[in-house]
């Protein structure tokens, strides 16, 4: 009987197709870097004059996207494949500049005549078959008879099982849902150039956990994951402090409260993964490489909600003086601060008593409520947007979303619903525990 394997796979590419899938790698890094810096007025020629956007804006986010793809080209080795899907995407995408160039007889890379931009346009359809063969996609698309969901799949580590294809759905919006906040927070905002420096703000927070996914998912680890999100913020908002010049009070108040908290929760979260070793919240989503981006995407995001009102206040052109709001805003704060502080500190030497070892903590603050360091943290989160009221304009107020999105966050998603889990798994049916449960709020202390 005559067998044959139903879903061939692709060969592995030889050595060239690896060198030059660096090599386009480090060629879309040197490009993107090039459109961010030295020759983003020489971009500005490639734009289409139809496109809805502000060219330099369109310059700026083609050399960011070119930086990302260029350093999957290079490092993201098994999703190679669906790397260089995107890549020749991209490709396809930007050639309408090149002929807009062509159409409109602009000046620019030297290429001065028209028969120099005519020969240029054959040069794109080359950059989408290097992207195709040397990452193997061309092989992919043939072997799976031009499944993408085949495809995507293989990229994504194997069977395409449905909490991978909704992460797959998730990860465009919650692009989309930064862009729009990046949009609403920027209106009455301060420019750099023809760049709001509160969207600025908001891509580093992205580009900066996309950067960081990728060591961490070739190691597959989660060690930084925190660390990095507490770098996130306090470098974002010193760059949004840094770029916003004339800061007054208000602005400089609320970079500080936010560098404080982001100091102190980062420290202490590195110090206890390391002595732990692993977060097991990541266990099941570390292999999945699109579950496991949309983590450090959704940590994006979080930052950008969490810290919307300080950043446009910071970012504002409307300033005001300190007045009462900041005063109940900072009082609130230093509740909330101070809660979530005591209670780490608490759990801590709870856990580092070797006579509690397998017990659950429900003394001091814990016996009020069995998660009041989220309460604290959500607490202060509202002093901050408190603080920030009075400057907000327009679609700024979208700002007040913060705290709420931190709420349901924390008690919906990623805190409480996984910590409760597994509490119920590790004690569930025990009479103290099942006792403190009855007896003891959630997240709201009880006085």
């Amino acid at each position: 009987m005559k067998t044959g394997n139903k879903n061939p796979q692709p060969k592995r590419p030889g050595t060239v197709q690896t060198i030059f899938r660096i090599l386009l790698g480090l060629f879309l890094i040197f490009a993107g870097l090039n459109h961010l810096t030295v020759a983003r007025v020489e971009f500005l020629a490639q734009v289409p004059p139809w496109v809805p956007l502000d060219g330099d804006l369109v310059v700026v986010l083609s050399g960011i996207a070119e930086i990302a793809l260029g350093v999957g080209l290079v490092f993201l080795v098994r999703q190679r494949v669906l790397v260089g899907l995107v890549t020749a995407v991209f490709f396809v995408l930007i050639f309408p500049g090149n002929i807009s160039q062509y159409v409109n007889r602009i000046d620019a890379f030297g290429l001065n005549t028209d028969q120099a931009r005519f020969i240029r346009l054959f040069f794109q359809p080359l950059l989408v078959i290097w992207a195709l063969w040397a990452t193997s996609a061309w092989s992919a698309l043939i072997a799976a008879k031009f499944n993408l969901r085949k495809i995507i799949s293989d990229a994504i580590g194997g069977t395409y099982e449905k909490n991978d294809r909704n992460a797959l759905l998730v990860f465009p919006i919650l692009i989309i849902i930064g862009c729009l906040v990046a949009l609403a927070g920027s209106q009455g905002g301060r420019k750099i150039g023809v760049i709001p420096v509160f969207a600025l703000s908001v891509g580093l927070a992205f580009l900066i956990q996309w950067m960081a996914f990728i060591p961490a998912f070739l190691l597959q680890t989660e060690k930084f994951f925190d660390l990095t999100g507490s770098i996130t913020y306090i470098f974002v908002i010193s760059i949004a402090a840094f770029l916003s010049s004339g800061l007054d009070s208000r602005s400089i108040l609320l970079w500080a409260l936010v560098v404080i908290w982001a100091t102190r929760l980062g420290t202490f979260l590195f110090r206890r993964i390391r002595k732990a070793g692993k977060d097991d919240r990541f266990d099941e989503i570390k292999p999945s490489f699109i579950r496991f981006l949309n983590v450090w995407t959704i940590q994006g995001l979080w930052v950008t909600f969490t810290m919307a009102a300080a950043l446009i206040a910071i970012t504002t052109t409307n300033h005001k003086p300190l007045d009462i709001f900041a005063i109940i805003g900072f009082l609130v704060w230093v509740i909330g601060f101070s809660i979530e502080v005591i209670s780490d500190a608490q759990k801590s030497r709870f856990n580092a008593n070797l006579e509690n070892k397998g017990k659950f903590i429900s003394t001091g603050l814990w016996s009020r409520s069995r998660h009041p360091n989220y309460f604290g943290e959500i607490v202060l989160w509202v002093g901050v947007t408190i603080i920030a009221l009075p400057v907000l304009q327009g679609w700024q107020w979208i700002s007040l979303i913060s705290p709420i999105f931190v709420t349901l966050l924390l008690t919906r998603v990623s805190g409480i619903p996984l910590l409760e889990k597994k509490a119920d798994q590790k004690w569930g049916g025990q009479e103290d525990y099942e006792a403190y449960k009855q007896s003891t709020p959630v997240l709201i202390p009880r006085l």
